[in-house]
């Protein structure tokens, strides 16, 4: 689904929102990897994968 098919409403985790935060500053994904790995207690491993997922879905709805 397009954003316009969604109506435009999307409803944001604490981290969906942090990450959708820094998103304007971030110059690669590895830069909001570090900014979660700073911001929050999780691995490595659990900021990527939950960056990825994240970054992901906002492609697939075509919002980046």
């Amino acid at each position: 689904k397009t954003v316009y098919d969604s109506n435009g409403l999307f409803v944001l985790t604490e981290l969906g929102t942090f990450i959708w935060e820094i998103l304007p500053q971030a110059q690669s994904e590895a830069d909001i990897v570090d900014a979660v790995l700073e911001a929050y207690e999780v691995s490595a491993e659990e900021a990527k994968a939950d960056v990825a997922e994240f970054l992901d879905k906002l492609k697939k709805l075509e919002i980046i």
